[in-house]
């Protein structure tokens, strides 16, 4: 059976209700195609932790990643575009 839209929109918030998934987006936003070393450098994180972030992430369709030879390059989908800009709406306000 498959979702009710509300339930769909539920599971995408809480794909990003962490502050450090809150982070990632924004930092993507500003730089996308980020490797995870990057991610976890640029953010004063562990890999092991930005890793399971950035999997809850593209789990949830904001971000995608790309590979490229030995390394994976990753950035925001259009959903996660619109997400990081609701994020950024709510601190504006």
């Amino acid at each position: 059976m498959p979702l009710s839209e509300d339930k769909q929109l539920e599971a995408i918030v809480r794909g990003f209700a962490n502050h450090h998934r809150i982070a990632l987006l924004r930092l993507l936003a500003d730089q996308p195609g980020l490797t995870l070393d990057a991610c976890a450098k640029g953010l004063h994180l562990n890999v092991k932790t930005a890793s399971g972030h950035l999997r809850e992430l593209t789990l949830t369709g904001l971000v995608d990643k790309t590979p490229d030879g030995r390394s994976v390059h990753h950035a925001l989908t259009e959903r996660g575009q619109a997400a990081a800009d609701f994020i950024d709406a709510l601190r504006d306000g």
